[in-house]
């Protein structure tokens, strides 16, 4: 898609000339028009952020501005490039720039033409709770951000609503809603079977007769960058982990949010249960709890952990294994963890036969 910005010199009286750009008058100019919900109903979005860069005789001048605003810049005669950056919700989708530096004059009043080309293949959708729970499952051949309107009730095991099957890319984008698990369902609000999602700013919560984790990958990968996932308990003797289940082929990175006040009762892993690989690097694991081992992180027999960075802390699990517990079998080099606790620390971390490689990050 290329959408063309009408740019010009407005007569300037000085020494300098002045750039105008009017977003509002040009074609797609407050985010183009895509989907606007799941159903494939045309929108248009007015999050839309334009990140204007100059660079000429004075240096670089950078401007930000909003949906359908004019900006006018005031600049030093010479030759100058421009480049524009279009972001919705602080994901890029759209580039722009001169093809050839043009020459700015005091008094100028000459138009200029930007193209703006698509930064990626990703389709934006707006969601409320009608659209999420009419999908069948997520089967996107290509990249697509899901911007949440509402607070959303979902179902588990019994809708295919919450399954990601060999998707290219989904990010969720919360905004600070919420997806609950509906009280009369129960299972994973997330299911992710192969490729890739990442969630943002949203917040997942589960119910206490659960039995299963809140989300379970078992391939593909998981990415959670902020928001939250909590209030579920996992009562299955089957299925493992309260917060997050990984499985043998799935991998899941953490780099913020919290993942807290989540239970299994009866397998390992209140917060999260690894048989796949778990990569932290940042965020919280606290307030989970496990009436089995691990009640911040379980690593299993074949499970790879990395913590690079974050903290891990308050979590209960039986027989000393309060944040992380490594089970038997799992190789030394499988596990790699923060600064040591002090001494026992409340049965913070419990292995049989694990040793352990410090790099940074906080377990406590």
């Amino acid at each position: 898609m290329i959408l063309v910005f009408a740019g010009c010199f407005s007569p300037y009286q000085g020494e300098s000339g002045t750039i105008t750009i009017n977003f509002g008058n040009s074609s797609g100019a407050r985010g183009a028009v895509w989907p606007d919900s799941a159903n494939g109903e045309p929108g248009e979005f007015h999050h839309i952020e334009h990140r204007i860069t100059l660079t000429g005789p004075s240096g670089t001048i950078t401007r930000i501005v909003k949906g359908g605003d004019t900006v006018r810049i005031s600049v030093a005669p010479g030759l100058w490039e421009i480049q524009i950056e279009d972001f919705c919700y602080g994901e890029l989708f759209a580039l722009g720039s001169s093809e050839q530096p043009f020459e700015v004059k005091a008094g100028q009043n000459e138009p200029i033409s930007i193209k703006m080309l698509r930064a990626s293949h990703a389709t934006f959708y707006t969601v409320g709770n009608s659209e999420w729970n009419s999908f069948s499952d997520w089967l996107f051949s290509s990249e697509y951000f899901l911007i949440l309107t509402e607070d959303i009730e979902a179902f588990g095991y019994s809708s295919t609503n919450n399954t990601f099957n060999s998707v290219n890319g989904v990010t969720i984008i919360g905004n600070g809603h919420k997806i609950t698990l509906s009280s009369a369902d129960t299972g994973s609000l997330f299911t992710i079977n192969g490729g890739e999602v990442r969630i943002k700013d949203v917040r997942l919560i589960g119910h206490s007769d659960n039995d299963a984790a809140l989300v379970t990958v078992n391939g593909g990968k998981f990415i959670m960058e902020s928001g939250s996932i909590s209030g579920n308990t996992n009562n299955s003797t089957v299925t493992e982990g309260g917060g997050v289940a990984i499985g043998n082929n799935g991998s899941f990175e953490m780099t913020g949010g919290t993942i807290s006040k989540n239970k299994s009762t009866m397998t390992g892993g209140g917060g999260v249960s690894v048989n796949g690989t778990f990569t932290m690097n940042g965020g919280t694991i606290s307030g989970n709890e496990t009436s089995s081992s691990g009640g911040g992180v379980y690593v299993g027999g074949v499970g790879i952990f990395r913590m690079i960075n974050g903290i891990i802390e308050n979590n209960t699990g039986a027989s000393g294994s309060g944040s992380l517990f490594v089970n038997t079998g799992t190789p030394a080099n499988n596990v790699t963890y923060g600064r040591a606790p002090n001494g026992t620390d409340g049965g913070t971390f419990s292995s049989t036969d694990a040793a352990i490689r410090v790099i940074n990050g906080q377990l406590r």
